[in-house]
C-alpha cells in the first residue's frame, strides 16, 4: 500500500467518527422561540375572533421554561376550541413537533387542565401528562392563561449515525492492517535497502556499495569511480566545468595531477558502454555532461 493511503485512511475514519458523534450530540430539530411565540400571538388572536373580540390587545408571551411559554389571556378560556386554533396555528407556521397545551389559574399559576399532543395527528397521547387533563370532568368557570410547550422528535440515532461509526472504524483499522500485512521480510529489505540512483531505465548505481547494476550484473567501482559516478548522476544533462567536478569529487584531498580525471572518465566511460540512452561527454574547453535519455 502507497504510504500516503497509509495515513489517509486513518483520518478519513476518525473525520466520519467525529461527524457521527457530532450529528447524535445535536438537536434533531432546532425550535426557532421568535416563530413560537408569533404563534402564540395568532393562536390568542384567533381565539379571540372567535369570541367576537377584535378590539383587545393580545399580551405579550413570556418564556416560562425550555421551549415552554405562556400566553397572559387571563380570562376564561373553552379548552376545545384553544385546543383546535393551536392545532392549525402550529401547522401554520410549521412548528411541527409534538406538544403540550395546558390552561394555567391565573391566581397560583397552577395547571389545572391539559394535555399532550401528537403533532401529527392533533389527538392525545397517552403519558403522565394526561394526568391534568380532565376535559371529562365539570370544570368551575376561572380565569386561565394558555400554556404551551414543544417537545421536539428525538428518535434517537438513525441508520446514517450507525453507517459512519462503522466505516469510520473501518477506515481507522485498514491502514495499519494493511501495513501489518506486509510480508516482514519485506519490510526489512525495504529498511535495508541501500540507496539506487537509475542511470536511465535499465541501470542503476547504488553509491552505498560502490556497485553498478543492470542487466541483471554487478559491476564493482573504487571508492573514486563511485564518487565521481554518482556525482555526474546526481547532475544528468548538466554541463559540469572540470574544476566544479574536482571540488565534488576530490575536494580537500590535494591538487589532481595531470589528467587524472580524464583517465577515470574514461574508466567510467567502459564500465557504462553497454548501457543504452546513459553517455558521458566531452565539452571541449569547460568539462564534462552525464548524458540520459
Amino acid at each position: 500500500m502507497k504510504p500516503g493511503l497509509k495515513y489517509a485512511f486513518p483520518v478519513l475514519g476518525a473525520l466520519l467518527l467525529m461527524l457521527s458523534l457530532t450529528s447524535i450530540l445535536q438537536s434533531n430539530q432546532q425550535v426557532d422561540e421568535r416563530k413560537v411565540r408569533m404563534a402564540m400571538r395568532q393562536i390568542g388572536h384567533d381565539y379571540l375572533l372567535g369570541l367576537g373580540d377584535d378590539r383587545s390587545t393580545v399580551p405579550a408571551v413570556e418564556k416560562s421554561g425550555e421551549l415552554s411559554f405562556i400566553l397572559p389571556l387571563a380570562r376564561e378560556i373553552d379548552y376545545d376550541s384553544i385546543m383546535t386554533i393551536t392545532q392549525g396555528v402550529l401547522t401554520k407556521f410549521e412548528l411541527r413537533q409534538p406538544y403540550s397545551l395546558a390552561l394555567l389559574d391565573c391566581g397560583d399559576g397552577q395547571e389545572f387542565l391539559g394535555a399532550f399532543f401528537d403533532f401529527t395527528t392533533g389527538t392525545r397521547i397517552n403519558n403522565d401528562l394526561d394526568e391534568a387533563a380532565c376535559r371529562s370532568r365539570e370544570q368551575d368557570a376561572r380565569c386561565a392563561n394558555l400554556s404551551l410547550q414543544l417537545h421536539p422528535d428525538d428518535p434517537g440515532p438513525g441508520t446514517g449515525f450507525y453507517l459512519g461509526l462503522l466505516v469510520g472504524l473501518s477506515f481507522l483499522l485498514i491502514g495499519p492492517v494493511l501495513d501489518w500485512s506486509k510480508p516482514r521480510q519485506e519490510l526489512t529489505l525495504d529498511a535495508d535497502a541501500p540507496r539506487r540512483l537509475p542511470l536511465g531505465t535499465e541501470a542503476a548505481l547504488l553509491p552505498d556499495v560502490q556497485r553498478l547494476e543492470w542487466g541483471g550484473q554487478q559491476h564493482e567501482l573504487t571508492y573514486r569511480e563511485c564518487k565521481l559516478l554518482t556525482y555526474l548522476a546526481e547532475n544528468p544533462n548538466a554541463v559540469l566545468a572540470r574544476e566544479k567536478i574536482h571540488d565534488a569529487v576530490w575536494g580537500d584531498e590535494g591538487v589532481m595531477v595531470g589528467r587524472s580525471l580524464d583517465v577515470f572518465i574514461s574508466r567510467l566511460r567502459k564500465k557504462i558502454a553497454d548501457i543504452e540512452a546513459v553517455s558521458i561527454e566531452t565539452v571541449h574547453g569547460v568539462g564534462y555532461r552525464f548524458r540520459v535519455g
